[in-house]
């Protein structure tokens, strides 16, 4: 038997709990998942992982999410250089598709470390909240380094 869950929409619930507390405020939340793509090659197993991290923002009305990937541990937005933008909404379904693209452009990156076309039906795919998160943190600015989608900031 599969599970299929789907992590965005698990993510999503408590971040949008968290949202109203910091909205209006020069404040972000700040979360961290470890991402495991495993495919099961006869008795071997080929795996890669990383780290997915995310910035959650409610400066005014709409909420602002950028996401970046890294392959060791990092504790705040202020260890990352650049972020990609998936989402400046205020409905649901494109906060949810905020968090999901994210995770789909990361496994699919994953599996084609481990392979050249890889068949997704092949590989487990584990994620996990890295202990300690989500967290909110202050910051001073989005800073956009580029004019053309997708828009890469940087967080001051």
């Amino acid at each position: 038997m599969d599970v299929i869950i789907n992590p965005a929409r698990i993510i999503f619930s408590p971040i949008n709990a968290i949202l109203p507390m910091i909205q209006g405020k020069k404040e972000l939340i700040f979360a961290s998942f470890n991402i495991a793509i495993e495919k099961k090659v006869g008795r071997t197993k080929k795996k890669k992982s990383g780290y997915l991290n995310f910035v959650f923002s409610r400066e005014r009305r709409y909420t602002k999410i950028l996401w970046s990937f890294s392959d060791a541990r990092v504790d705040s937005y202020r260890d990352i250089q650049k972020w990609t933008m998936s989402a400046n909404n205020d409905g649901p379904i494109e906060l949810i598709d905020g968090i999901e693209s994210p995770f789909f452009k990361v496994a699919h990156t994953m599996m084609e470390s481990l392979e050249k076309k890889p068949q997704s039906e092949n590989y487990t795919m584990t994620v996990s909240w890295v202990l300690e998160n989500p967290k909110i943190l202050a910051y001073t600015d989005f800073v956009r380094l580029n004019q053309t989608p997708p828009y890469i900031f940087r967080i001051d």
